[in-house]
């Protein structure tokens, strides 16, 4: 297209000259064009326009007659102009050459001329009548601007052509280099207007037909009524469409209840199954959003505040905070970190002291010195390093193992400094020179961690290789092997009398021994690996958190056998790891650190809730509370007081016939119960039996009983009926 483009132009140039001399050609055709070579032209040729015979001069008087030609028909059929073909001597001029032009363009861009016919007379006959196929119908591949600047060469009228050849070689320069061209397409109305003219029995077949429409759009406003019955119908629909959704929000409502009340009873589950992640996705998913309602009732608030402990905020590191530690007096706090800092807190105000930048790689572990002047810190590095906690002076370097380091403990009296990590070796290093003081063998893996009993006595640590072991650290010496492991130990911990040994693994196990009789107290399981274990100031209780973010307060009580689980406190500590944890020195506060870069603080004192369980086969079915006491009733097993705040049994009332549903005292010695067979019983708990007997007329099972103030009527509810029946009381 581009060469056809250009070739033309430079036709149209050459016409244009001719023009400018007033010389006709009449006869432009591909026959009557030479093409000379020339290198430096753009497609390497220079084309030439020949044989001037047919050429006239422009006639510069309208009634001039040139005798010799007006009755001859002078060109080549196929590229002649419509006037030529139909011997319109009058109309023939410049534009006739354009014409011609465009023929030749047609036919470079296609390879057919415009218009053929299987002679000569056929060929002019289409010339007058037909109008040429569009370029791109026969080459799609052609430019539509190109297809415009040929068909304004080709219009049947010669002043709908380009007014001078100039005109035509500026468009197609244009179009060569990009710019907007002059021709345009024919638009829709000025196409069929043509081909109206052209065809009129088909644009009066076309004309009636839209006629005949007209008439039957003018029929339609006819059924307008119709129409606005049909409008009032669909109102109606609409109506009954926003019914139907009401209906449906209204069912909606109904299952996000039904919803409600299964997620609160699956995240009960999960809180009685420690699996505080569950708890908090259970509850999470019924927060109000948007316009929704809130559905959260006590349950769900009793759910949540028995999953989170009230917390305050102490620090948020940019990564993980692997270890922390209080001083031996309470006062300050240490926190390893992923970044390699050790962070040192005030504990009054929970201000930040110092901030130790240790070059140790990754932090794993730190402590205090019995005085807490300085602070000892084991890193990924392998070392062991002794700063002064005033100014943050590194006072020793320790290269204690070979690989990580995981811990750095002063002894009590500190002066000796025990490190343990990837090696199965535990070393005892002098705190003020460094020099090795020996080392501890027997773990076949490497420890995870190690404790030092507050007498300094005795050297407890954990290993990879599925063993707890106690050493004797005055005689560095094995005394003997703890605890064999289903799984590998990852923490261990003295209490603070040093009677009590903890221990964690990795398959969730937390297990607190007598070190003297070597007792278990306790051994509970966690849903995820345990990742610290420390005891209360007075030993009595094990917080524990655990690689899921959970932490938990475990009583412990001697009189447990073993594998027992008491009821617990626990909460969700952290987002992903809850890497550490420490008792403040009252017992008052827990501090946890995690993976989500947080040290939070948690108030533990007034938190713990007694839970009585019961059991799906033989509930609770009635309980109250009276003169500071505690009355339970199950449904086979009988009636029982506990004290308060307790809960000790004080008396237990053994139910031997029928299934006891309801009670109520009448007297500090004296119960009413309602039984599942519809009798009312009176009960003297000094004599251990049943004084009365009421029968009533009702034989279903008593639902509810309630006495008055004064102690006059008893109201009874049956599950039968849909009343509540008064009993008068008469006190002898």
């Amino acid at each position: 297209p581009r060469f056809a483009a250009w070739l033309v132009a430079a036709l149209a140039d050459a016409v244009e000259h001719a023009h400018r001399r007033g010389i006709l050609h009449r006869d432009v055709k591909p026959g009557n064009v030479l093409l000379e070579p020339a290198p430096n032209e753009p497609f390497g040729c220079t084309p030439k326009l020949t044989d001037f015979g047919l050429a006239k001069i422009i006639e510069r008087d309208s009634t001039d007659q040139d005798t010799t030609a007006s009755h001859l028909l002078m060109g080549t059929p196929r590229y002649m102009s419509p006037e030529q073909a139909a011997g319109r001597r009058d109309e023939i001029g410049t534009a006739t050459d354009i014409y011609s032009l465009g023929v030749v363009l047609y036919e470079l861009l296609t390879g057919v001329p415009p218009v053929v016919g299987g002679n000569h007379a056929e060929t002019l006959q289409r010339l007058l009548l037909e109008e040429p196929v569009r370029p791109r119908q026969r080459t799609p591949a052609i430019p539509r601007d190109l297809e415009a600047i040929c068909l304004k060469c080709l219009e049947k009228r010669p002043e709908r052509r380009f007014g001078h050849a100039s005109q035509l070689a500026e468009d197609l320069r244009r179009f060569l280099r990009g710019d907007t061209t002059h021709a345009r397409p024919l638009s829709r109305t000025e196409a069929m207007r043509r081909w109206a003219v052209r065809h009129p029995v088909r644009a009066t077949i076309v004309s009636a037909s839209l006629l005949v429409w007209l008439v039957l759009l003018g029929s339609l406003v006819g059924y307008t009524r119709l129409l606005q019955q049909s409008g009032r119908r669909i109102e109606r629909s609409l109506q009954e469409a926003r019914a139907a959704r009401m209906q449906a929000m209204t069912s909606e409502a109904r299952l996000r209840e039904m919803l409600y009340v299964a997620d609160m009873k699956l995240a009960k589950r999960a809180l009685d199954d420690g699996d505080l992640r569950q708890v908090t996705r259970l509850l999470e998913t019924h927060k109000k959003h948007d316009a929704q309602s809130d559905l959260r009732d006590f349950s769900w608030r009793f759910l949540h505040n028995s999953s989170n402990q009230r917390q305050r905020l102490l620090a948020t590191c940019p990564s993980d905070v692997y270890q922390i530690r209080f001083s031996r007096n309470g006062d300050r706090l240490a926190a390893a970190c992923k970044d390699g800092i050790a962070r040192i807190y005030e504990c009054e105000g929970w201000s930040p002291v110092a901030e130790i930048e240790t070059g140790q790689g990754e932090l794993n572990g730190v402590s205090f010195s019995p005085d807490a002047s300085r602070l000892a810190t084991a890193g990924d590095d392998g070392t062991a390093v002794v700063w002064r906690v005033e100014d943050g002076q590194r006072l020793l370097t320790i290269p204690a193992l070979p690989r990580l380091a995981f811990q750095a403990l002063f002894s009590p009296d500190g002066k000796t400094i025990v490190t343990c990590g990837e090696s199965p070796v535990i070393g005892l290093w002098d705190s003020e020179t460094g020099e090795s003081l020996g080392s501890l063998l027997g773990h076949e893996k490497p420890v995870e961690a190690i404790a030092i009993s507050p007498d300094g006595r005795w050297l407890a640590s954990a290993s990879s290789d599925r063993t707890t072991k106690l050493w004797n650290l005055a005689e560095l010496k094995l005394e003997r092997n703890w605890s064999q492991h289903e799984n590998r130990a990852t923490t261990i911990a003295f209490s603070g009398d040093g009677q009590r040994l903890a221990a964690g693994t990795v398959e969730g196990n937390a297990i607190v021994w007598d070190v003297e009789s070597r007792k278990r107290l306790l051994d509970v399981q966690h849903l995820d690996g345990v990742q610290s274990v420390t005891f209360s100031p007075n030993g009595q209780s094990l917080l524990v958190s655990d690689r899921s973010g959970a932490a938990r307060l475990w009583p412990i009580d001697s009189q447990l056998a073993p594998l027992a689980q008491p009821d617990t406190l626990a909460w969700q500590a952290h987002e992903g790891r809850t890497w550490s944890a420490a008792y403040s020195a009252d017992g008052e506060f827990a501090v946890t650190s995690g993976a989500d870069g947080s040290i939070r603080l948690w108030r533990l004192s007034g938190a713990a809730v007694r839970v009585i369980r019961g059991s799906f086969a033989n509930p609770f079915v009635d309980i109250s509370i009276a003169d500071e006491q505690l009355v339970t009733l199950r449904k086979d097993t009988g009636l029982r007081t506990r004290s308060l705040p307790g809960c000790e049994t004080i008396q237990l009332v053994e139910n031997h016939g029928g299934a006891w549903m309801t009670t109520c005292r009448l007297t500090p010695h004296h119960f009413i119960i309602g039984t599942e067979d519809g009798r009312l019983l009176l009960w003297d708990m000094e004599a251990n039996e049943v004084v009365t007997e009421w029968a009533t007329e009702f034989k279903s099972q008593i639902e509810a009983i309630r006495l008055s103030r004064e102690g006059r009527l008893l109201a009874v509810h049956f599950y039968d009926e849909d009343t509540v029946t008064l009993f008068e009381i008469k006190h002898t």
